[in-house]
């Protein structure tokens, strides 16, 4: 997990702190991640092109997806 080296911990805490809210926690917090990832597109000229989730925001995403334990949706 070299681009979301923290959120495997990071979830075990939530898992054992707060389970309650853990799932719904998680789930907004991929939803985040993915927002911000679509923020801009990357490449491109003058606005034309491009693309809006990078190859690199993609792994970044299914890393951070599957130290949640959830499944990735980009």
């Amino acid at each position: 997990m070299a681009n979301a080296p923290h959120a495997h911990s990071q979830a075990g805490i939530l898992d054992e702190k707060a389970p309650e809210d853990a799932a719904a926690f998680k789930v907004w917090l991929l939803q985040v991640a993915q927002k911000a990832a679509e923020a801009g597109t990357e490449g491109g000229f003058l606005g034309f092109g491009g693309v809006a989730v990078s190859d690199a925001e993609k792994a970044t995403l299914a890393e951070i997806s599957a130290a949640l334990g959830g499944k990735a949706s980009g």
